[in-house]
């Protein structure tokens, strides 16, 4: 039987203590939140997926890491354009980072709020309003989740007014003597 040398074999990650783990990630994060401030989101995305990496056994670090990483995702996100691919991962990722955090701190308000975001930049607007009304259920004083939670709402009540239109209008029962659309599109004129 030959023995094995662990010292010999043993790679460089396996010698990080947990210490060095959180210096590691918490020196990491300061620089996404640098980043975050000078508002090169995709730097601090960057950092904090950096920092999320370290592999720290800190759950709070670890948590806000992906809340602040949710937080930048969001920011790029909503500054690409509107159906681009770019601007659904980054809400998708969003999404993600949130859940991450909500598993272990299902009552985290950053989290809950950043995950309807999330969904409001994917037009989930039902989804979005879910999240957002528990938020505003654990903090009744949150004006902005009121007004997301609003905005969420008013685009429900938007979709549920189209498609009623569109009900009534394949059932035949928009009035008309012809096949005409009640609906008028933007762009449109709608005959008299």
């Amino acid at each position: 039987v030959v023995e094995e040398d662990s010292d010999a074999d043993s790679d460089d990650e396996d010698e990080i203590t947990p210490e060095e783990r959180v210096a590691n990630a918490t020196k990491a994060k300061d620089q996404g939140n640098a980043a975050f401030k000078q508002r090169d989101f995709g730097e601090a995305v960057r950092m904090y997926t950096l920092a999320i990496e370290c592999q720290c056994e800190d759950t709070t670090l670890v948590g806000s890491l992906y809340n602040n990483r949710a937080m930048a995702e969001l920011k790029v996100g909503a500054s690409m354009p509107e159906g681009s691919l770019e601007r659904f991962s980054s809400f998708k990722q969003a999404l993600k980072d949130t859940t991450t955090v909500l598993k272990t701190e299902p009552d985290n308000v950053k989290a809950l709020f950043r995950k309807g975001q999330a969904y409001m930049g994917l037009d989930e607007y039902e989804h979005a309003a879910r999240e957002l009304a528990e938020v505003v259920r654990l903090q009744p004083t949150n004006k902005a989740a009121k007004t997301e939670l609003a905005q969420a709402n008013a685009k429900l009540a938007q979709i549920k007014t189209v498609e009623a239109a569109v009900s009534k209008h394949l059932a035949g029962g928009d009035g008309g003597d012809d096949a005409q659309s009640s609906i008028v599109m933007p762009g449109t004129a709608k005959s008299q």
